[in-house]
This record gives C-alpha cells, structure tokens and sequence, in this order.
C-alpha cells in the first residue's frame, strides 16, 4: 500500500510540468493571463503612470489577468513593441499614432491622455519675434517630427503660410546636450522645450520666453493616446473594457487630485518639483476624450508637411469609432 502511494505521488510530480505549460496555453480559460503595460518615466507617460501606481486598474481586470509593467523608452521601440506583441498598451503622441496609423501600422486608439506645455526659448539677445530669426540661426528641437517641432510648423504657417520656413534653422539635440550647450557656448539661437525642463529653463538668465507653443499643442489635439495593436483589440474585449474604464479613473483622478498626483510623480521624475508638477496638471489638464476636429486637423497638417503620404483617412473612419471617447 505504501509503495503503491509513493508511486502515485512520483507520477503527479512528474506530470506538474504537462499541467503548468497546459494552464498558459491561449486555449485555457482558466490560464493566468498577462497584460503588459509599458509606461516611461516622462511626464508623456503619466496616465499609464497613474494608473499603475494607484492600481486602478487591477480590480477592473478578469481574475485570470495579471498585470506587468514594461518601460520601454523611445517612440519607435514602443510601437514596435506593441505591434509584435512584447507590450498590449501604452501612450504615444498623437502624431505618431497619426502617422503609424496612415502607414498602415495595425494600431488601435482606445483614449485620450495628457496634453503637455512648450516653449520656444531666445538664446540670441538679438532674437524676440519669429521675424527676428535668420536663416543661419540654430534653433534646437529633441527630435524631428515630435510634437514640439510640429507646434513650431504650425506656428510658422499662421504667421507667414509657410510652415517649413524654419526648416533648415532646425538641429536635433537631445535635452541634455542643449543645456551643456547654452552653459559653454553660444551655438544655439533659440531652444523649444516642453515639460519639465522648461523649469530648467526658467532659471537660466539668457534663455527668454518668446513663444509660448501650449496653444498649437491644445488646439491640434497634440496630446498622448492610449493605444494597443488591432490583434490585442479583437481578442480582448473585456480588457479593453477595462483598459478604457481604468484610462477614465486615472483623468479623474489628475484633474481632482493634482497636488496629491504630483507628489506621486515626483517620485518618477527625480529632481522635478511636485509644485511644477501640480502646475502642469493644472495648467494643461488631462483629457479622456479625443477632439475629432484636432485629430483631422493634425492628420491633414502632417500630411501638407510630407510626414505622410497620402491623403489622410479621417477620425470617423477609425474601426472603433464608436467606442473611442470624444469631445462632444
């Protein structure tokens, strides 16, 4: 009788390998499931930010859905990622989302985000008005094509129809090599810098604010989307429910606590005050909704600039449409 045991129990020990790897197949509804949020540690990502660290999300989700925070940084890693697989959700600016959805990328919007502030900056006492800059002047932006050198082009077409004007005036540096590069020469001419190191700008003397690019961001719809892959969409509809549910929970959250949220951030951003923080939330506030207007008027702006090619698709005709919060 006892060998009979012993042999019973080394047989159920052999087989917990074949029921482990059964129970995470894609066919077992009882499997522990995993949904990969990616979220970054700039302000861009404060939504997924949010959410995780307030757990807003956990008790929306099937009691099979575990969730795993991913942060992947840069804007074509994360939508490679969330293409291929590695990542189900995360925020992304609007013009890329814009620009991937026109090339076709299988990219689904489930929600608005955050807007962020910017700010064109003189670096040359000789400069104070658009008009005053030359040709030959150096004007800095951290990426070609991101949302801050868009909110440029934009403001060179309202004021002389022209929005690459600037064109050949633009140099990309990272963050960290524009400010090394004002505190030991004198290279560049002016500086666009959005959140939070215009509060680094503001203290240094020779960088004026002249150009206060918050309105082109707002009125374009420039702000982050929460956004999954086409595949993800169709296979999970109860956790995009969720994923929508915990987006709304989190703005909420932003917009009536934003003292309480900047001290939660601030633990995110390192050195980045909770009062500068609770400005931005104020200053800019979170919004669920996506304006269809904004979202047609930086498709077509995208695609006068060439970042596009084709005529673009518009807002109505997003798959999902109907289930995208938006802006009356």
């Amino acid at each position: 009788m006892y060998k009979r045991q012993v042999i019973q129990a080394f047989l159920v020990l052999m087989l917990v390998p074949y029921f482990v790897s059964c129970s995470i197949g894609d066919k077992d509804v009882t499997a522990t499931r995993v949904l990969r949020i990616n979220y970054t540690d700039a302000y861009g990502s404060t939504l997924t930010q949010i959410m995780m660290q307030k757990g807003f999300l956990d008790d929306l989700l099937p009691g099979d859905v575990t969730v795993e925070w991913t942060n992947i940084t840069g804007a074509a890693d994360m939508r490679d990622s969330l293409i291929t697989g590695r990542i189900d959700a995360l925020t992304l600016t609007a013009p890329s989302v814009i620009t991937a959805l026109e090339n076709d990328m299988p990219i689904v919007i489930l929600s608005n985000s955050v807007f962020q502030s910017g700010m064109l900056y003189s670096n040359n006492p000789r400069i104070r008005t658009l008009d005053d800059i030359h040709e030959t002047d150096k004007i800095s932006v951290v990426s070609i094509g991101n949302m801050y050198h868009l909110s440029m082009m934009m403001a060179s077409e309202e004021e002389f129809g022209d929005a690459g004007k600037f064109d050949t005036n633009y140099i990309a540096l990272s963050y960290p090599d524009v400010f090394a590069s004002i505190e030991t020469s004198n290279d560049l001419d002016c500086v666009i810098l959005g959140f939070p190191y215009q509060t680094k700008a503001n203290q240094i003397e020779s960088l004026v604010p002249m150009l206060d690019l918050t309105p082109y961001i707002i009125d374009y719809g420039m702000s982050g989307f929460f956004i999954t892959s086409q595949q993800f969409y169709d296979n999970n509809p109860v956790i995009i429910e969720a994923l929508i549910k915990a987006a709304e929970i989190s703005i909420d959250y932003l917009n009536s606590n934003p003292a309480e949220a900047a001290q939660i951030l601030s633990q995110l951003y390192h050195d980045i005050d909770p009062a500068d923080i609770e400005w931005q939330i104020r200053s800019v506030p979170p919004v669920l909704e996506i304006s269809e207007s904004a979202y047609n008027k930086t498709a077509e702006f995208l695609f006068r600039a060439g970042m596009i090619p084709n005529p673009p698709s518009e807002f109505a005709n997003r798959p999902n449409y109907d289930s995208i919060p938006k802006v009356p």
